[in-house]
């Protein structure tokens, strides 16, 4: 089977990838008829996330949402990558069998797959089915063809994701305010914490099924359970890119940060080539991530050819 090469371009790169296929913006021409190609061979896909369809919702006026659609259709051709909360349960399962010695087999659990149900880690039917009906009647903002409870489903979606980072965004002040007065790792530890807590109900759940017990308050315990969050690889992205985040002086954190880290935890694990905003790359240089993970991380679509030449030279393809 012919290699296909994962890359996930961050909004603004796909809004620059629609300029150029509007004539708007010749520099990065090269690069858009490259992607073209590639994907169209399959030699490259370009995954969607839920966070593409988000701000693309986002954008003004009608006629720029279907341009920048339009783009990612052709590109992506469909390509979606699965959001965090859908691949976490399975993984972080996987790293608690590995730390009590138990056998399981593994779900099969794609990161990247196809269509708007994947994207959202939700099961497909009606509005979620058909890609190009979510393009037309969701991002285009005009949901007047859609029955009620589609148009609903997809409108409350994007309204508790808002409501949620926002709320989020909060709570990260504090915790920064307060690690910032502790020594030594404070900040890593919270944001451990905080991946606990998140999928608390489902490591409970797991000891549950086991019949095993957990005392938290045991010796050892802490460290234990740090390592089995340590080793699903979502979470610790998540962890060491909130914490590099943390670090940097005087930044407010956004409700768009929380957004950016929850899709770039999937995809620096999941893809070749991540090509995100200019803030994210030296912090995951610091966290040395991309060596971790043996992903290029950059923030300028000019580097993309290169990259690409690179890794399908090292794969004789």
């Amino acid at each position: 089977m012919a290699l296909s090469v994962a890359v996930y371009l961050d909004q603004n790169h796909w809004s620059r990838l629609s300029a150029v296929a509007l004539g708007r913006a010749p520099d990065i021409r090269g690069v858009l008829q490259l992607l073209r190609a590639e994907s169209e061979a399959g030699r490259v896909t370009c995954p969607l996330s839920w966070l593409h369809f988000l701000e693309t919702e986002q954008l003004a006026t009608i006629s720029r949402r279907r341009e920048l659609a339009a783009t990612m259709t052709e590109i992506s051709r469909c390509a979606t990558i699965a959001p965090l909360s859908a691949l976490v349960p399975e993984h972080l399962a996987r790293s608690l069998a590995r730390a009590t010695g138990l056998v399981r087999v593994p779900r099969d659990l794609p990161a990247i797959g196809r269509g708007v149900a994947h994207g959202f880690g939700l099961t497909p039917r009606s509005l979620f089915d058909h890609f190009p009906t979510f393009l037309e009647a969701v991002l285009a903002a005009d949901p007047a063809g859609l029955p009620e409870e589609q148009r609903f489903a997809a409108e409350q979606t994007i309204r508790d994701l808002r409501r949620r980072d926002r709320e989020e965004a909060e709570q990260h002040m504090r915790a920064r305010t307060w690690a910032a007065g502790q020594q030594g790792s404070a900040l890593l530890r919270t944001h451990l914490a905080r991946s606990v807590m998140e999928f608390l109900p489902t490591i409970n759940e797991w000891f549950d099924e086991h019949g095993i017990q957990f005392i938290p308050e045991a010796p050892g315990s802490q460290e234990w359970l740090t390592e089995v969050v340590r080793n699903v690889p979502e979470l610790d992205v998540q962890v060491l890119l909130n914490a590099e985040r943390d670090r940097v002086p005087r930044r407010p954190i956004r409700a768009n940060d929380l957004r950016d880290v929850d899709v770039l935890a999937v995809a620096i694990p999941s893809c070749d080539v991540v090509v995100t905003d200019k803030f994210w790359p030296p912090l995951a240089a610091r966290a040395g991530l991309g060596q971790r993970y043996r992903t290029r991380i950059f923030s300028e679509l000019t580097e993309l050819p290169s990259a690409l030449g690179e890794i399908f030279e090292q794969s004789g393809s």
